[in-house]
């Protein structure tokens, strides 16, 4: 009677949803800290990058 109100496209993304599965809370938390350390580790490596050329264009090219 109230079909309209969930369409049939709504109900296959929640048949599909109940098929995943999820990781735990545990490796969430593990995954989510390597991603965080990760990318402090780049962005620590590209500003040093940075600071690195800054450095060598103001000694070499602007004396």
């Amino acid at each position: 009677m109230l079909s309209f109100l969930r369409p049939r496209w709504a109900e296959e993304i929640i048949s599909e949803l109940r098929k995943v599965t999820w990781p735990s809370r545990e490796d969430t938390w593990y995954l989510t800290f390597v991603v965080v350390v990760v990318a402090a580790a780049f962005g620590a490596f590209l500003g040093g990058v940075d600071m690195f050329f800054n450095w060598a264009i103001d000694n070499t090219l602007l004396p």
